[in-house]
């Protein structure tokens, strides 16, 4: 079945909306972490208009920003200081999540 550029345009739209939910139910279900950034991956070619492709990268990003800086935190958390990177990805995580959020509710791009 071939998809007309309107359905693969749907198809993407729920896709990043999915993604985005994934991210976010993560702090219940650790694993739609990871399932969030799989599904990233292989959308990430299929999307049809510029902005819905920055959403893509930007959730990629997202995720291994996130990781890095927790990895940090945890190998930190002997010194003290640990703690105060976990928290602050964890704050970083939750903006990137409701700003990538609120932007693809308006069909713009994260970035702008």
């Amino acid at each position: 079945m071939q998809y007309t550029d309107e359905k693969k345009l749907e198809s993407t739209k729920k896709v990043v909306f999915v993604v985005y939910l994934l991210y976010a139910l993560s702090y219940l279900f650790g694993i739609t972490y990871l399932i969030g950034l799989i599904i990233a991956y292989v959308k990430k070619g299929d999307a049809s208009q510029a902005w819905m492709e920055d959403h893509l990268r930007w959730q990629i990003n997202t995720f291994w920003v996130t990781v890095i800086l927790s990895i940090i935190g945890v190998a930190t958390l002997f010194i003290g200081i640990g703690w105060f990177i976990l928290i602050g990805s964890a704050i970083w995580n939750i903006y990137r999540i409701v700003k990538g959020w609120l932007r693809y509710n308006d069909e713009l791009s994260p970035y702008n």
